[in-house]
């Protein structure tokens, strides 16, 4: 469904990031909006910021080997590219 190329594993920082989201119960509009960020550096400093020490801890632990993406989460990815197909752009908006 998403390939790397250029992006270099930008589609798997959205993964983790709408997994946990999910398991959060944050709603799936909230979600879409969210993932325009870019995996720049900067971008992903903003992203940690505004995430929270919970959920950011959690996302710091999902990050070893053996994390896996929930069927909700991949359900939601695909709710949200057939809603919009450049919803997950690896483009920097505001959030």
């Amino acid at each position: 469904m998403l390939s790397g190329g250029s992006h270099h594993g930008w589609h798997e920082e959205v993964r983790n990031i709408i997994k946990l989201q999910l398991e959060a119960g944050v709603p799936g509009k909230v979600i879409a909006h969210y993932n325009k960020v870019s995996t720049s550096f900067v971008s992903q400093m903003n992203v940690e910021r505004k995430m929270g020490p919970e959920l950011l801890e959690a996302r710091r632990r999902s990050r070893g080997p053996r994390a896996k993406i929930s069927p909700a989460a991949n359900a939601a990815l695909a709710r949200i590219l057939e809603e919009d197909p450049n919803a997950l752009r690896s483009e920097a908006v505001e959030l």
